[in-house]
């Protein structure tokens, strides 16, 4: 626990700043109040996160206009607005999935930072399950490029389906493992094929080896 592969300094620093935001109070279970404290409170996410990548101004909002392919994410002047409105936005959402959903989608497609946007995004998406008591949601590596994909028809298209029904799907499929247990979670993981990266060789699967319905 907490040790450094002296090989990948900063990537080891990655790793460990996302679990102890997952692992512990408050930003494991307590989404940041809406209004200005909203992207105030992010912003000690992300200081925390990427402290040891002094390169990507860790803490600190984008100050140009940022892409994802041919994406562009919202303009550096309307970000602090945008969060400070959503955020208020967000309690008239129901709690739970559908507000965590919402909070996920909120810190991708506005990406306010130069770099971790998808951690923190995940990362408060997850605080609002463990809020009330739910079990937070995995977005395995072997299914990261449709998550994506399902993101990008949102914010192109305005079409919301297939991005609600990739994180319920993934709510399902993560609510299937024993967290208790940390050598057999990773031997299920290994299982259900969320390790690897090619959808076209490999295929998501349950923990019982049977097909998950995929969107």
């Amino acid at each position: 626990m907490d040790k450094i592969v002296h090989s990948r300094p900063k990537d080891s620093h990655d790793v460990l700043g996302v679990f102890h935001l997952a692992l512990d109070s408050p930003t494991r279970n307590a989404p940041p109040p809406p209004g200005d404290a909203f992207l105030n409170t992010l912003q000690q996410w992300h200081e925390q996160l990427m402290r040891q990548r002094p390169e990507v101004n860790p803490g600190q909002l984008k100050s140009e206009v940022n892409y994802a392919g041919t994406t562009k994410f919202v303009d550096p002047g309307m970000v602090r607005g945008t969060f400070e409105a959503c955020s208020e936005l967000a309690l008239s959402i129901p709690e739970g999935l559908a507000r965590a959903i919402f909070y996920g989608f909120l810190v991708s497609d506005i990406h306010p930072f130069d770099d971790g946007n998808g951690r923190i995004s995940r990362l408060l998406m997850n605080a609002e399950l463990s809020r009330i008591g739910l079990c937070r949601v995995i977005i395995p590596t072997l299914f990261h490029l449709q998550y994506v994909d399902c993101a990008k028809q949102l914010t192109y298209n305005n079409d919301p389906a297939g991005y609600v029904k990739a994180i319920a799907l993934m709510a399902q499929w993560s609510s299937q493992f024993d967290y208790s247990d940390l050598p057999k979670l990773i031997l299920n993981l290994i299982k259900t094929n969320a390790l690897e990266e090619s959808p076209i060789r490999y295929k998501l699967m349950n923990v019982d080896g049977s097909n998950i319905k995929v969107v």
